[in-house]
Order: C-alpha cells, then sequence, then structure tokens
C-alpha cells in the first residue's frame, strides 16, 4: 500500500527530529548560579558566587558569613524547527514547535563552619517541555495525503546536594560537591495518516527515571588581581532507576482493520550516563570596575543504552566536545554592576549516529544590585542550538534550537 510506504519513512524521519527536541546535551540552555548565568555561565575560575557548588566547589571560599541563594528563569521561552524533515519527490514538509515556562534553577544555602564552608543545595540545570499537533496535507503519487503528527516531550534533571570547601593557605583552596541526581524523561508521539479510505495510526510511547550519585571536586588559586581554578565532574553512579516502553501500530480500511503491537515491556531496568567533565577557567581584574572570567570546558565521549531489554535498541551516543566561555563585571555605581557574557559549544561532529551533533551559542547580560545584606540580579539569557543531519533517505535536515528568558536571582547574607 503506498500510505504504508511513506508511512514508513515519515516515521524513520520524525523520530530523528524528536529525540534532539531537548536540553539534555546543552546544559548552557538555561542559565545556572547568580553571578555565572549573567557572565556565560563562566565560575570556574572563581565569581564569589554560591553557584561554585556546581561550577568549582573549591571557590565556595570566596564567599564569607552565612547565606541563602534562590535564583531561576521567569520567562523561558523556546523554539525548535527542522527543514525540511521529510523530502519526496518536489515534497517538502518542515516541523516547528514552541512554547514557554518558568523553570526555578537553583536554591543554595551556606554557611561557614570553623575553616569550613558547607553547603546544601538544589539545583535544576535543564529542563525541557513540550506538547503540541502539527498537521499537513502533501500531495504524492498524485494523491493527497492527510496527516497529524502529536507530540509530548518533558525532560527534566534535578541535583540535590551537599558541598563542603576550606582554605589550604593564603592562596589555595579545594572543595567538593556530591549530589543525588533524579532524571526523568517522557516522550510520546501519535501519527495519523489518511488517504482515502486507507488509514493508519502508529504511536510510540517511552518513560523511565534513573537515579544515580554525582560528584564533583574543585581547586582555586587566588592572587591580588586574578583567579585561576579547575574543577572534575565524574562519571554518575547508577542508584536505580525504572521505565516503560510501547510501540503500536494499526492501519486498514473502512470496511477492515488490523492491529499490531510493535514492542511493549514495563518496570525495566533504566539509566543514563552523563560524560566525566573537566573545566579550567581564571577570572581577571583588569581595572577597579572591570573583571573578566574565561572558562574551557571538555566533555569525554560516552555510550549507553537506556534499557537493556533484548528488543530495544535505541543506543545513545555523545562525541567528545568543547566549550569556551566569556563574561565581564563592570562596576557602574557603588552598588549596581553590569554583566555581560556569550559562550560557544563548535560542532563536534556531523555524524548522524551522535546525539550531540550540534554547535550551540549562547549570549547572556544583566544587571546586580547589592546593599548590606542583599543581592539582587537581573539578567536576559539566548542560547541557540544548530546542525545538519543526513536523513539517509537522499536529504539534508538543518535542526534549530532557541531558548530566551528572563533570569532572576536574590542573595540574601546573614
Amino acid at each position: 500500500m503506498k500510505i504504508t510506504r511513506f508511512t514508513f519513512l515519515l516515521i524513520c524521519c520524525f523520530w530523528g527530529v524528536e529525540l534532539q527536541a531537548q536540553t539534555g546535551y546543552n546544559t548552557n540552555a538555561i542559565p545556572l548560579g547568580n553571578k555565572e548565568s549573567l557572565m556565560g555561565n563562566t565560575g570556574t575560575g572563581g565569581v564569589a558566587s554560591a553557584g561554585a557548588t556546581y561550577y568549582n566547589p573549591g571557590a565556595l571560599t570566596q564567599l564569607e558569613g552565612s547565606s541563602i541563594s534562590l535564583s531561576g528563569a521567569a520567562y523561558t521561552r523556546f523554539e525548535f524547527a527542522a527543514s525540511p524533515f521529510f523530502k519526496q519527490g518536489d515534497t517538502e514538509l518542515d516541523y516547528q514547535g514552541q512554547g514557554f515556562q518558568s523553570i526555578p534553577t537553583s536554591a543554595v544555602m551556606l554557611k561557614s563552619w570553623k575553616n569550613w564552608r558547607l553547603g546544601f543545595s538544589v539545583l535544576i540545570p535543564m529542563k525541557f517541555k513540550y506538547e503540541g499537533v502539527e498537521n499537513w496535507s502533501p500531495v504524492l503519487y498524485g494523491e493527497r495525503y492527510d496527516i497529524e503528527v502529536e507530540q509530548s516531550y518533558e525532560e527534566q534533571m534535578m541535583l540535590i546536594g551537599l558541598s563542603a570547601a576550606r582554605k589550604l593557605n593564603d592562596k589555595w583552596s579545594v572543595g567538593v560537591s556530591g549530589f543525588a541526581q533524579a532524571y526523568s524523561q517522557y516522550s510520546s508521539i501519535k501519527t495519523e495518516f489518511l488517504l482515502e479510505d486507507q488509514y493508519e495510526v502508529s504511536s510510540s510511547r517511552e518513560k523511565y527515571a534513573p537515579y544515580s550519585l554525582r560528584f564533583i571536586a574543585g581547586v582555586l588559586r587566588e592572587e591580588e588581581r586574578w583567579s585561576v581554578g579547575a574543577s572534575v565532574s565524574f562519571p554518575d553512579i547508577y542508584m536505580s532507576g525504572k521505565g516503560d516502553y510501547k510501540s503500536t501500530l494499526a492501519s486498514g480500511t473502512d470496511s477492515t482493520s488490523s492491529y499490531l503491537e510493535v514492542i511493549s515491556f514495563s518496570g525495566e531496568k533504566a539509566h543514563v550516563q552523563n560524560p566525566f567533565e573537566c573545566r579550567i577557567g581564571g577570572n581577571y581584574k583588569a581595572t577597579e570596575k572591570w573583571k573578566i572570567a574565561v572558562d574551557f570546558v571538555y566533555t569525554t565521549p560516552v555510550e549507553y543504552n537506556v534499557f537493556d531489554y533484548p528488543e530495544y535498541n535505541e543506543t545513545h551516543k555523545l562525541t567528545e566536545t568543547y566549550r569556551f566561555s566569556l563574561g565581564n563585571e563592570i562596576q557602574v555605581q557603588d552598588d549596581v554592576y553590569a554583566y555581560l557574557g556569550a559562550s560557544y559549544v563548535p560542532t563536534p561532529t556531523s555524524d548522524a549516529n551522535y546525539d550531540n551533533r550540534y554547535s550551540f551559542f549562547s549570549a547572556t547580560t544583566g544587571f546586580r544590585k547589592v546593599t548590606e545584606h542583599v543581592e539582587s540580579t537581573i539578567g536576559l539569557f539566548y542560547a541557540k542550538g544548530s546542525g545538519k543531519t543526513d536523513s539517509g533517505y537522499g536529504f539534508t535536515t538543518e535542526e534549530t534550537f532557541v531558548y530566551y528568558g528572563v533570569f532572576l536571582g536574590t542573595s540574601y547574607v546573614f
């Protein structure tokens, strides 16, 4: 049947788009940390912010007293598109989606105890949710098809952890953070195809929620006008997690019908794997009112299957990546500071077998107001990812992902 041939091609192309509609491979898409978020997500070299629990725990020694910090994206808008995600002859189909949400990204409490700086933090370095319906009516083989694709996708990572840091001497500090990591992902796709009296309906649903432990260690060296830091984030240690998967296909005509359950399982062991990450950064006081921060991040390749189920063959492959970040802090008044930052991840590979085959660019700007006990920040952020994918069916798809919004933060020092 013509509808079956067309359906198969469309599902294959659309599935590749759906897998990439997420922030999991680019945690810079959403800002994290009170100051770091305004400086292109720099912070490894120490910027005197509670975000050090994630960027470099050794930099927590730059802060004094007890404090509580809250920050988050008050408004985040996201857009993603694939053009074309399907092509047959002169017919091309494009896909795009958009939405918005509010994301609380971090809450950090710090306290001094003897020679130690201790911290408790709840971090959400990434979150994405999308629901949408797309419709097309292309003409193929001289006949008009009616197509509807309904997609629901949600992904989130949460880190709850403890941090400890101390000075070794006047210049050197070390620190470590340990996190309980909860990751969850849900995706569902339903496609409906109509051609005269023929129909075909396919659906796929996947849900899993693994839990693991994650550790970050860092060191910081401080001089009068500059500081340099380095940190490593180790691959997570799997603790537990289960998930479900089901895909079905139904087809027929107005007078006949058939139903085929392709694959289904529930309660299977599920896990994800974070790569080993190495950061190095610096902070330089160019003038009395101007500071510059730079960061370089390297992540190793990783490959894993979410499920070990024999009939499930979806392998996640991440190649090595590099990220360059630059941030600026300018004192415009005695109690007001302006910030500007940017980061860039060059395209790691054009191989469609890798999930993270895209380049990313992000830019941030904002202001910080300081009083005796309170620091308040407000900023704007913009991130864009793009890349080209060989569909495997004789055409190339260009995919883009855009995130932008407003960031708010406040810190209270006791």
